[in-house]
């Protein structure tokens, strides 16, 4: 192990201290990783709806735009796993309670609606398709 370190390159590493600026590197890759799946599924979403990608991003709240709007967030929250907040942010700087209650709702219509339960299904098998293929580590 000590002749790792040994290594010209990862002692060069160490020496000037590029671990942290790495580490740095990673967190940026993956925060732009994150982006590009939310666009994603916003690009998803929004076709599947007949909608340009920025009107889910807008203040629009007609019904067709709305209900894009929180299927969009609650996708993230499935898909990504992200934190309310986050997505908020990526769906035009939205509160964090805007997003719990968006995934509430699409919960509640899931329950309801067996069109609207297929419907986010085939939305939920798309967006995992469209990360997954975006997901640059290996499997």
């Amino acid at each position: 192990m000590n002749d790792d370190l040994n290594h010209p390159v990862l002692a060069e590493g160490f020496r000037f201290g590029s671990l942290s600026r790495f580490e740095k590197g990673l967190e940026e890759l993956r925060s732009a990783n994150r982006k590009t799946a939310v666009l994603g599924i916003i690009g998803v979403v929004s076709g599947a709806y007949g909608l340009e990608p920025k009107e889910l991003l807008g203040r629009n709240r007609c019904d067709q735009i709305a209900t894009a709007r929180m299927v969009s967030m609650w996708l993230c929250r499935q898909v990504l796993e992200l934190d309310y907040a986050t997505i908020g942010r990526f769906h035009g700087n939205r509160h964090s309670s805007t997003v719990i209650y968006a995934a509430q709702a699409v919960r509640e219509r899931r329950e309801v609606y067996p069109r609207f339960l297929a419907h986010t299904n085939l939305l939920i098998e798309l967006a995992r398709r469209f990360t997954h293929e975006t997901d640059p580590t290996p499997a």
